[in-house]
């Protein structure tokens, strides 16, 4: 399953400190509802429901849910308790029905990211010295493993930012004493949830807590 790595909860919060609600539209399930700080569109977003549906748009992108036939239910399932808002990525990614991440339609809601596959990499890096290395005649254990180490960093960790194919052909490709340690690399999971749709779950249920405290 595809990893959380940003943004925060606190991020996020910094971000929609100043943000005021403006209700547009609150007909039963049809609800237009407008999320801005004053005065900006910087991080503004607006969320419009319907039956089954729910859309968020904005500065983040425009991400489309159906699940229930009140969506308001559907997310408050999760919610806002104390300080700390409870979201379920894996679960609610699985009600998307349309992604526009911010003009990329690429990758629905996940995306690779370089972060994880450097550390999958040094995970493999390490079983693979544990199990398989051992000195041999005029270097010992440890400069066998600073060599294989920095042999990996140049060749297969520095390619991480050349994006998901090329950084994956790179560690299964790369060979080692006759040896290919990260061969199957092709099944390991380096994607994480886009940064936009973690916020967007943070603001839907932003927005629903400020909506219901009305």
């Amino acid at each position: 399953m595809p990893e959380v790595i940003s943004p925060t909860e606190e991020q996020f919060s910094n971000e929609i400190s100043a943000h005021k609600i403006a209700i547009i539209r609150d007909d039963g399930v049809d609800r237009h509802i407008r999320c801005r700080r004053p005065g900006t569109r910087a991080y503004g977003f607006d969320i419009l429901t319907w039956g089954g549906h729910l859309l968020i748009n904005g500065d983040m992108g425009s991400w489309l849910f159906a699940r229930t036939p009140d969506m308001f239910e559907f997310f408050r399932s999760c919610g806002h308790h104390g300080k700390q808002y409870l979201i379920n990525p894996g679960y609610w990614s699985e009600k998307l029905l349309s992604v526009d991440c911010c003009g990329r339609l690429d990758g629905g809601a996940t995306e690779f990211s370089s972060e994880i596959f450097e550390h999958r990499v040094k995970e493999q890096m390490v079983e693979y010295m544990r199990a398989n290395m051992i000195g041999e005649r005029g270097k010992s254990l440890r400069e066998m493993r600073n060599e294989f180490r920095e042999d990996v960093e140049y060749v297969v960790i520095a390619r991480a930012e050349d994006g998901e194919q090329s950084a994956i052909r790179a560690a299964c490709e790369y060979e080692w004493r006759a040896g290919y340690p990260f061969d199957g690399f092709w099944e390991v999971d380096c994607r994480s949830y886009r940064h936009h749709l973690i916020w967007c779950m943070y603001a839907i249920v932003w927005a629903i807590q400020q909506y219901d405290a009305l």
